[in-house]
């Protein structure tokens, strides 16, 4: 009986982990640490995290909350970031999945204050960095952040980018379902920072290279129906087309960046982070091994999750074999 408890307890705690995702906790920008709101208890705190409503995907790539999040909503903080500087972003350490796809994308606050810009619609979103697969490795560099959770995200703004007003949108995308729930709809967890890119350059994207959310991805997109199983992983390319190329806003194209068609940022295992994005040339930049306050983690509700729980349970098994659990604080599966 004790033996058959101990299972069930276990068999709960993978399925309560598989049911947890994720949301921005934190992020440094010119060596200021920005925490997040409670996704789901929010307390008003000042903060440049756009709040979204708990930690589960989007699912509909037509939905409006393909921009910031489920329901984010505007917050009180614009942080200060100096154009070609590296801003670090910290996703929940209960992240549990390590098949998909990385991006970053830019739009400018409609020449007003992020802290006052609503009509995410009308944002011309270009892209300036993202992830898939490690060539050198041949695996997902989403599963950096599943072998070592709270590993931040290190990206850099576009050097020379014109100054002004941003939400910077990062986005996981989750591949696992689609491969292992028999055509199941790749997850995005979208989530908006509030920006004030100091500069004294003038690059701006090409027009070609503006896209909206909803509308930048369609539901038979490669890179959202990719099933990771197929063996082809090295084909992979993530969604939303190319990053942007960056020139000056006086029409002189001498600022042209560069044209990706693949993967275009790694991690290197030694803790260096080796980036090409939109408008800069490849540069090396050291990642700090702890920066920043942590908060402290807290109970993950497990109605946030869309599709059958049977499934995700067990992607969820699948997902975290070899994972310890100890020292995790999990809500069980009711």
């Amino acid at each position: 009986m004790v033996h058959i408890a101990a299972t069930l307890i276990s068999l709960a705690l993978l399925a309560s982990q598989a049911a947890a995702h994720g949301v921005v906790e934190w992020f440094i920008a010119n060596g200021k640490n920005y925490t997040g709101d409670d996704e789901f208890d929010p307390k008003g705190i000042p903060t440049a995290i756009r709040t979204v409503n708990g930690n589960g995907p989007v699912v509909d790539v037509t939905s409006p909350y393909t921009a910031c999040g489920n329901q984010a909503k505007v917050v009180s903080v614009e942080a200060p970031v100096d154009a070609g500087s590296i801003v670090e972003i910290r996703w929940s350490s209960t992240w549990p999945h390590n098949t998909g796809a990385m991006t970053a994308w830019m739009a400018e606050c409609g020449g007003m204050n992020c802290t006052q810009f609503q009509d995410l619609a009308s944002a011309q979103w270009f892209k300036i960095d993202e992830k898939g697969i490690d060539s050198a490795t041949g695996d997902w560099y989403m599963a950096e952040i599943f072998m070592d959770p709270g590993k931040p995200y290190n990206l850099t703004i576009p050097a020379n980018l014109k100054a002004g007003q941003y939400l910077l949108r990062h986005e996981l995308i989750n591949l696992a379902l689609v491969a292992n729930m028999g055509g199941g709809r790749a997850e995005m967890y979208p989530q908006c920072l509030q920006l004030s890119v100091q500069s004294n350059g003038d690059l701006v994207p090409q027009s070609s290279d503006y896209v909206h959310f909803p509308g930048a991805y369609k539901a038979t997109d490669p890179g959202l129906t990719f099933a990771p199983g197929d063996g082809q992983k090295s084909q992979y390319q993530p969604p939303g087309g190319p990053l942007a190329k960056l020139v000056s806003s006086s029409g002189d194209a001498s600022g042209t960046g560069g044209n990706a068609a693949s993967s275009t940022t790694s991690m290197a295992p030694s803790n260096t982070l080796s980036t090409n994005v939109a408008g800069n040339t490849q540069q090396s930049t050291a990642v700090p091994s702890s920066t920043g306050s942590l908060s402290a983690a807290s109970d993950i509700p497990t109605n946030t999750c869309s599709g059958d729980m049977k499934n995700r349970r067990k992607v969820g098994r699948e997902e975290l074999r070899g994972r310890t659990l100890r020292g995790r604080r999990v809500r069980l599966l009711r």
